[in-house]
């Protein structure tokens, strides 16, 4: 089987993990005119009891979008949403209980707000509700209930509870081990953007769990971790690009990969990678080291990864 090219796609990923995306930020003065504007607007709503001007104030001052963040206030008109039915207001008052934000930390009160979320379907209640049932905080354990709940979201297309239900089958915890099911899940989660689910996907290609093995698709999918920042994937690419396994060998690119997965903040992935690039280093030519360096400069013109 031909190996794939990484040079140029690489180097594109090595720059995708380093910039954000989006319009540029407004300064401060103007988010907080325009925030004040939104309060104005949805404030006599609000109290008015409109339920969709409620949500949105809690949500506004949950994460002050515009207003400076006040939780005691976001759980004010989350209450009042809540109490009307509004299944995202009940998710996010349960959120703010289980947290301890606003309100006295409380996991049963956590619970039940998110019970009644649930129920009407939001998928971010169900599996919030799913791994209480699973840890057993506000509920009694139930590892059946918790597998229910979280598949509910997970087939809602949520990518956290398919990520968290594919972990499941890895391990086998509340569900049957099965590699397979797990393989499928995180694919659906890795398709979505979900880093941890493209590193689990890649370490099943690489290991031939629950799939034959397939360098080129770990390549794949730990490129698209690593785009996200994941520097416990630069670190892996690094060593398969060194390799030439699953894509052509380059030196030059694997150093890079390295410098980059030294600043991790994880102790094991930064020993790691500072390791791999001194060991690297010395054989560099003048060229590839040359090559390399322009590489991670031009990564870290993007400013931090996510």
């Amino acid at each position: 089987m031909m190996k794939v090219a990484l040079a140029l796609p690489l180097a594109t990923l090595l720059l995708a993990g380093c910039v954000t995306t989006g319009e540029p930020a407004a300064t401060t003065s103007a988010i907080t005119a325009e925030g004040a504007a939104t309060v104005q607007r949805l404030q006599p709503l609000a109290e008015a009891n409109d339920v969709e001007a409620q949500y949105q104030l809690g949500l506004l001052y949950d994460e002050g979008h515009g207003v400076p963040i006040d939780d005691v206030e976001a759980v004010r008109w989350y209450r009042l949403a809540a109490e009307q039915g509004d299944p995202r207001a009940q998710n996010n008052l349960g959120t703010m209980y289980g947290l301890g934000e606003g309100v006295p930390q409380d996991p049963a009160e956590a619970a039940r707000w998110q019970r009644l979320s649930a129920a009407q379907g939001v998928p971010d209640a169900q599996l919030n509700l799913g791994v209480k049932y699973l840890v057993g905080r506000g509920v009694p354990e139930d590892q059946a209930e918790g597998a229910r709940l979280i598949r509910l979201a997970a087939r809602q297309g949520h990518s956290l509870a398919q990520f968290t239900l594919g972990r499941m089958h890895a391990l086998g915890k509340g569900v049957a081990q099965d590699h397979a099911a797990a393989l499928r899940w995180y694919r659906l989660a890795a398709g979505q953007g979900h880093a941890g689910a493209q590193f689990n996907l890649a370490v099943m290609y690489v290991k031939g769990i629950g799939t034959p093995q397939d360098q080129e698709e770990a390549v794949h999918w730990f490129g698209e971790a690593a785009a996200q920042g994941d520097d416990e994937a630069r670190y892996k690419l690094g060593s398969m690009v060194l390799k030439g396994a699953g894509a052509e060998q380059d030196p030059a690119l694997a150093f890079a990969l390295f410098t980059l997965a030294a600043g991790a903040a994880e102790e094991d992935t930064r020993e790691l990678a500072i390791r791999a690039r001194d060991r690297l280093g010395p054989s560099l030519t003048p060229l590839e080291r040359t090559r390399a360096e322009a590489l991670v400069r031009e990564a870290a013109k993007g400013g931090p990864g996510r």
